[in-house]
């Protein structure tokens, strides 16, 4: 699992544009908190990545999300909460 360190990596800036609206190419959603994750991973949407505050991250409901996440293909990041705050539109998930 890599860490994203900066406000301005381009997956940032793809889910900023996904909250606004405005992302191009194909059709994709932009899923906040974990229970909207667990649901797509339930429905078997297929996931790009996902992007976990390091605190939560490390949480027993982190390892759970995880878990889910490991054999979905999808890239795992943790992130500062700046670098959640950059890329997410939602004050609270």
């Amino acid at each position: 699992m890599r860490h994203l360190a900066s406000r301005h990596h381009p997956l940032v800036a793809r889910c900023r544009a996904l909250g606004r609206g405005a992302a191009e190419g194909p059709p994709r959603l932009l899923l906040d908190g974990p229970h909207l994750v667990l649901e797509a991973i339930g429905s078997g949407l297929a996931l790009e990545a996902a992007i976990l505050d390091e605190g939560f991250a490390a949480s027993a409901e982190g390892a759970r999300i995880l878990e889910a996440l490991a054999g979905t293909g999808a890239e795992t990041l943790t992130a500062s909460r700046p670098v959640i705050d950059a890329a997410s539109p939602v004050s609270t998930p």
